[in-house]
């Protein structure tokens, strides 16, 4: 439980990083969330777009693959919807 709070407050930290400007700050806090929770889909989303905003595209790219593995797991498609 510990872990998953630690967690939710450094996500917070770097959000508020986000809206002071201060990206650098914010992606080193969205590396530690990441190294905690690698499977926040929300910060994998801020962190490429933190990525693409330093003009890092090699590194969006890559989390946004990551992502979509994530959203795959954690969502599988729907049987219906496959059909």
């Amino acid at each position: 439980m510990d872990s998953v709070n630690q967690t939710i407050k450094k996500y917070n930290q770097a959000l508020h990083y986000c809206k002071q400007d201060s990206r650098d700050l914010a992606i080193i806090q969205l590396k530690k969330v990441l190294s905690l929770n690698p499977k926040l889909v929300k910060a994998h989303q801020l962190l490429a777009l933190l990525y693409l905003q330093d003009n890092k595209l090699e590194l969006a790219k890559k989390l946004c693959a990551m992502r979509e593995r994530l959203i795959q797991i954690i969502q599988p498609p729907c049987v219906i919807c496959a059909k």
